[in-house]
């Protein structure tokens, strides 16, 4: 495995290099040094899906991805933390993710994915035992272009440790939640399994959660004056364009 990891990463540097003629392809990737290239070639749009063959350990070091990618997760696990990232003044890269489980790691904000003025789509995806040092345990999304799918995921004993959204933060962005579950997640101050926040003007936070359960969730660390065991829905001072629409959900055993 290890020789065949290495004709491949060798390949992928070639392709780098000759990148204008190559396009569109599809990769298998067992190693996080191969995959680290796949994304890079993803900007130079010589890869544009990833399946990955074998559980990936990125450790402490951040995956960024710029640049439109499909990563096929096929039931693998990635020990780390991604980082999509586009900017305020443009969209930026369109990203899906399949059939992965993110295993915990500690980070500042996202433990599991970052979500910064991007569109993303997860699919059949695990979120669990991450720690955020601030806000979104399991997925951070920020920024007025920032559009998340997630659909039949587990967001489960993720937590925040100084912050809010123990399983998912969303702030001055677009999000649509559908058959997902929320279950032990844990936020030190607003919204043990998910924390919504309008932080910016001019701009209008959309979420839609349906057909979703929150289950033994937690926020405040016990303290009477923070709130949303399952949920909480903040309008920032004077920003109230928040708006949050739960359709055939159901809480159970939250606190706050």
């Amino acid at each position: 495995m290890r020789y065949k990891n290495f004709f491949v990463l060798l390949m992928l540097q070639l392709l780098l290099l000759a990148a204008p003629g190559w396009a569109g392809m599809t990769v298998d990737i067992g190693d996080p040094d191969v995959l680290r290239m796949a994304v890079a070639l993803a900007s130079k749009d010589v890869v544009d899906t990833i399946n990955l063959t074998a559980d990936i350990s990125l450790v402490w070091e951040t995956l960024t991805i710029s640049h439109d990618v499909t990563i096929n997760g096929n039931g693998h696990t990635l020990t780390g933390h991604i980082d999509i990232r586009g900017t305020e003044t443009t969209s930026g890269p369109t990203v899906s993710i399949d059939n992965l489980t993110f295993n915990g790691v500690k980070a500042d904000y996202g433990s599991g994915i970052t979500v910064d003025n991007s569109k993303v789509t997860v699919t059949n995806c695990t979120f669990t035992g991450y720690e955020a040092d601030n806000g979104g345990g399991g997925i951070h999304v920020t920024g007025r272009n920032a559009v998340l799918t997630a659909e039949r995921c587990a967001f489960t004993n993720n937590m925040t440790i100084r912050g809010n959204g123990g399983g998912m933060y969303v702030e001055d962005g677009t999000a649509n939640v559908t058959h997902c579950t929320f279950t032990g997640n844990m936020a030190n101050i607003d919204g043990g399994g998910m924390y919504v926040k309008c932080g910016t003007a001019t701009v209008t936070v959309n979420v839609t959660v349906t057909n979703c359960t929150f289950t033994g969730n937690k926020a405040g660390g016990g303290n009477a004056i923070w709130g949303g065991g399952g949920m909480y829905v903040e309008g920032y001072r004077a920003y109230l364009s928040v708006y949050v629409t739960v359709t055939n959900c159901t809480f159970t055993g939250n606190k706050a």
